[in-house]
């Protein structure tokens, strides 16, 4: 067996394990989603035996994987380029597709923290108007959009079936498993307990959401200028071998056609790559 007859087997072996580890979530989440349906319309489902796992926002890092396992693939079969080459410009393409993809996923995660505030200042204004705290969250559920809307659907329609308000209340922080919706829903639960004015302590609440809101914008500006000289760094050496292979195109090509040339080449891009990867951890700021 050569060289791409078992670079090909690996590839199909990685591409169908990626495909029934993403089938299997799937199918997890879709039974996720209809327990939790059947428990918000109060009828009992029947228990799995697994733990429920709820990540928000929902992750699809699977599509990264294997779009770089397809270009390189695709690269070492139909475009004949040498497997080191073909391996580091797939896992470019994977990295690139997965910061693409975690960009998608934080800025979902920042709009449904500003609808919670926001929704929380409509809570705030309904209680100081004389409402009681069911009719509060139904009027923040009314003025809400996605993806906060399905999250206050489910609240709402579980409390007027007649479920205990605090557990449903504490099944929403599960459910978006995130410090600022915790702390709304522990809040809410605290004062189905106790009783007591409501309002003073929600706009408290949202006051500190916002303030993390804040915060979070302000550590990702600072680390735009980190990640800008990383991709400035990228395009020269781009620009430079392109500008290279214009002027004088023989020498490089001999390089890059070379088996010791396409090894360099790929290691250099396979470094680049986990620079990308290392710059994107470091600027992450956890708080």
């Amino acid at each position: 067996m050569g060289l791409r007859e078992f670079a090909g087997l690996m590839a199909i072996g990685l591409i169908v394990g990626l495909c029934v580890w993403w089938w299997r979530n799937f199918s997890f989440r879709m039974a996720t989603q209809a327990r939790l349906a059947q428990d918000g319309a109060g009828r009992e489902s029947p228990q799995t035996g697994r733990s429920v796992r709820h990540v928000f926002p929902p992750r699809y890092r699977i599509i990264p994987a294997c779009l770089g396992v397809g270009a390189s693939v695709g690269l070492f079969y139909f475009a004949d380029f040498s497997a080191p080459f073909a391996g580091a410009a797939g896992l470019m393409v994977g990295v690139l597709g997965f910061l693409l993809e975690s960009i998608i996923a934080g800025k979902r995660l920042s709009r449904i923290e500003t609808q919670l505030a926001d929704s929380i200042d409509l809570m705030v204004g309904a209680l100081q108007a004389g409402l009681s705290l069911p009719k509060a969250l139904d009027t923040a559920r009314q003025e809400s959009a996605a993806p906060l809307r399905p999250y206050l659907d489910n609240l709402v329609r579980k409390i007027r079936l007649g479920e205990n308000p605090a557990s449903a209340v504490r099944e929403l922080g599960e459910r978006v498993p995130l410090e600022t919706f915790q702390l709304f829903s522990l809040t809410l639960s605290a004062q189905w307990w106790t009783g007591g004015s409501l309002a003073p302590t929600l706009s408290v609440v949202g006051r500190t959401i916002r303030d993390r809101i804040e915060l979070s914008r302000r550590i990702r500006t600072q680390a735009v200028e980190a990640k800008a000289s990383v991709i400035g760094v990228l395009v020269i050496s781009y620009v430079l071998t392109f500008i290279m292979w214009r002027a004088n195109p023989r020498p490089l090509e001999n390089f890059f056609n070379s088996d010791i040339g396409s090894l360099l080449a790929g290691a250099a891009i396979g470094l680049q790559a986990l620079g990308i990867v290392w710059i994107n951890r470091i600027s992450q700021v956890k708080f």
